[in-house]
């Protein structure tokens, strides 16, 4: 089909307008939802969006019940700090309305139809954002307490749906829409009023449903309203929650979380009470339930995520290390069967052309040029090209987070999922630059660091000589370090990994201290005691983030983080210098980018005078 013949694409609908209060009275919006038999917010919003859609070019009606659909598609975070409502969508540095968009003149249409909204649902909800806007507007708070409870009481009878269909006597939606009204209520009275009568009549007749028929998670946030208004002993608590908590234990179709939630209940309730035995044993209790979700997942990996997290709440509770000293056996029992869990996946990749290519330049060069352009090989990647390429859209599966483990199966490290809305966390976007990384480490070693290597060492009889010179006059270096260099070096163009990393790669800290003191950085730390001692690679990252850059610049100090010091990653130097690099390791594409890389910062300062001062070095000191 030609772009002529293409059916036209739906005109986007204009700004919201202004709706004045002759608007709505001209307007019989109430009849749109007479007839609905719901509260829930977002069936309201459908109701006025087909209206609108059934009037896009009749006025006011169309920005009337387009102004109605957004107030009642209001994103409700009903313990949200910042404010009840938020945007439904946000995209693209656009969203749809908050409450803040209708301040002044639209508010106080909003305040002046509220006697005349006929629907609970809709009442409630126009006062909400009313007295949202406008803490002065005490009438919309009287309003929005009163409609809610009225919301819910006809939900309480049937007279309105449930949000969701359920088993349960007490619904969610119930909780949530009583709970709004007290946090109305509290927030627009004196300091010290007692809750309304009506609220409070509302929740101690959920509460009493909610035990009889044993739905224990609206129980618990019931419990805990009872609580914070003081409507409810702690004596009375602790008891009803052990109880519901005992019972819900026998059900078949128990949810150990919600069950550990109401053992936390009992267990704040005796803490109030001053009995320390009792609140030990609801805490106890409650970790029993977390371990009770191991049996509720197949995997060992999943097994063992519980019984990690029950070692770190027993932390919390005095008198438990044996305890937590057999869950951290089982625990690694699992995680070591976890790895036999694991599987792996490889992309095909064909480097021949790559590797051709470098291997018919490293055939052409110089001994002296062959040892400059192998450094350059290990150049950095740009650290905003990495960052940019993270935050590119890459499916669902970003949105859950992550756990990283070691070799034994131990998690080294975890990242939780990209948001929604709004920028993913520095740790969540280095964990992705991570994996960037790895995949260019094997490209880089197998399509040009390892060709070119062979292609020198068949042609040149590599040892420490060929390398003493470049280590000596490196600014990188200490002096002290010029021969240990010069044999990694060495053991590296040999092509003996097993032997290079070891040798190479701890002495990166030191180089990196050794480089601030020469920029008048002092990087050292003195102890209480008056004592001094040298700060690890964090550190230096961390402190003396600035300089560092000053010194190397942004992409080279990122790649040092990234591949020695950052997890997940490869984390080199803690790797080699609690000595967790074993023999098949060093073949790893890392280990081997990370001594070119070390040789890359050793000949970096030397490239301007490379060919006056080193290459007639190398060549003299070589044959």
């Amino acid at each position: 089909m030609s772009e002529e013949e293409s059916e036209p694409s739906e005109a986007p609908w204009p700004p919201q307008a202004f709706v004045s209060t002759a608007d709505f009275q001209s307007v019989d919006y109430n009849a749109v939802i007479r007839d609905l038999k719901s509260v829930y917010d977002h069936k309201l919003e459908a109701a006025f969006m087909a209206a609108a859609r059934n009037n896009l070019t009749k006025e006011p009606d169309f920005s009337a019940y387009r102004l109605l659909a957004s107030a009642c598609g209001l994103h409700f975070r009903l313990h949200d700090k910042s404010g009840p409502f938020g945007p439904q969508l946000v995209m693209d540095g656009r969203r749809s309305a908050i409450p803040e968009d209708w301040l002044g003149e639209q508010n106080e249409v909003f305040s002046e139809i509220l006697p005349e909204v006929e629907h609970p649902g809709l009442r409630a909800r126009l006062a909400d954002i009313v007295w949202t806007n406008d803490r002065r507007k005490g009438t919309a708070a009287q309003i929005a307490v009163l409609t809610y409870c009225e919301c819910v009481e006809g939900l309480v009878e049937e007279r309105f749906e449930d949000r969701f269909p359920s088993d349960h006597k007490v619904s969610l939606e119930e909780v949530d829409l009583v709970e709004r009204s007290a946090q109305i209520h509290s927030r627009s009275s004196k300091r010290g009023s007692p809750l309304h009568e009506r609220i409070a009549s509302i929740l101690r007749e959920l509460y009493q449903q909610a035990r009889e028929h044993l739905d224990i998670v609206p129980l618990r946030r019931l419990a805990e309203l009872l609580s914070r208004h003081a409507l409810i002993s702690m004596d009375e608590l602790a008891a009803h929650a052990e109880a519901a908590a005992l019972a819900a234990e026998k059900r078949s179709d128990a949810y150990p979380l919600a069950i550990k939630q109401l053992w936390n209940l009992a267990a704040f309730a005796h803490q109030e009470a001053g009995r320390s035995d009792e609140e030990r044993r609801c805490l106890i209790a409650g970790v029993d339930q977390t371990l009770q979700m191991a049996g509720q997942v197949g995997s060992a990996s999943a097994q063992a995520h519980w019984y990690r997290e029950a070692i770190g709440e027993l932390r919390t509770i005095p008198d438990t290390a044996e305890r937590r000293e057999q869950l951290r056996l089982a625990m690694r029992s699992l995680q070591e069967k976890a790895l036999e869990e694991m599987g792996s996946f490889s992309i095909p990749m064909d480097l021949t052309e790559i590797a051709t290519g470098t291997i018919a330049i490293f055939e052409k060069l110089t001994l002296s040029d062959a040892l400059k352009e192998f450094a350059l090989l290990a150049r950095p990647t740009s650290a905003n090209q990495l960052r940019k390429k993270a935050l590119e859209p890459h499916g669902l599966a970003e949105m859950f987070g992550a756990a990283h483990l070691d070799h034994d199966g131990k998690i080294t490290k975890e990242v939780e999922g990209a948001p929604l809305d709004g920028e993913p966390s520095e740790d969540w976007l280095k964990s992705k630059m991570v994996q960037q990384m790895r995949f260019r480490y094997e490209i880089a070693v197998s399509g040009q660091l390892e060709p070119a290597r062979r292609v020198l060492a068949r042609e040149f009889p590599f040892s420490e000589r060929h390398f003493r010179f470049i280590a000596l006059q490196s600014p990188f270096i200490p002096r002290s370090h010029v021969e240990t260099f010069a044999l990694g070096f060495a053991r590296m163009m040999q092509g003996d990994m097993l032997s290079a990393g070891p040798i190479i790669i701890p002495q990166l800290e030191q180089c990196v201290r050794h480089v601030l003191m020469n920029s008048s950085v002092e990087s050292s730390k003195m102890r209480s005691d008056l004592t001094q001692e040298d700060r690890s690679l964090s550190a230096l990252l961390e402190m003396y983030h600035d300089d560092l850059i000053r010194i190397f610049g942004e992409d080279i100090v990122f790649s040092i983080d990234m591949l020695f010091n950052h997890r997940p990653g490869p984390a080199l130097r803690h790797e080699f210098a609690h000595g967790k690099i074993g023999d098949g390791s060093c073949g790893d594409p890392a280990v081997y980018y990370g001594c070119c890389f070390i040789y890359l910062l050793v000949c970096v300062p030397l490239l301007p005078i490379w060919a006056e001062h080193v290459a007639p070095a190398i060549e003299a000191g070589s044959f």
